[in-house]
């Protein structure tokens, strides 16, 4: 698993990644190999990120270290229905076919992640599908 150092756009796909090492301990919830695993991703977090959980004394809890970098880093200037409405009402305009398929290529990855961070589990997974 890579480091995390506070830049948005990496904030995603690192999230994704933590997520996935996590679920490999998180059924030994209060055990030595859990602590060393939330420990060890913790110290994956650096730079304004380290700073951020730092500076709130987020506790070595991963859905505590999760829910406060979702705070900081998650892009929650738009919700879900008016990322659908934008995507929805996308026109072709004077764009090229690459260009256009880009544009919805962008609102359709912004949709998916926004609705993985809003949503857990089967809610995220059937809105995405």
């Amino acid at each position: 698993m890579r480091r995390f150092d506070g830049k948005q756009k990496r904030y995603f796909s690192w999230r994704q990644a933590a997520h996935t090492a996590y679920k490999l301990y998180e059924r030994y919830d209060g055990s030595a190999k859990h602590y060393q695993a939330v420990a060890i991703i913790r110290n994956k977090i650096r730079g304004p990120a380290d700073a951020v959980l730092a500076s709130f004394n987020t506790v070595l809890n991963f859905k505590a270290i999760i829910a406060r970098l979702d705070f900081t880093y998650a892009d929650r200037k738009q919700p879900v229905y008016l990322i659908e409405q934008e995507l929805s009402t996308l026109g072709h305009g004077s764009l090229t076919v690459i260009e256009f398929y880009d544009k919805v290529e962008r609102k359709l990855t912004l949709l998916s992640n926004k609705t993985l961070m809003t949503y857990e589990g089967y809610p995220a997974n059937s809105i995405n599908e």
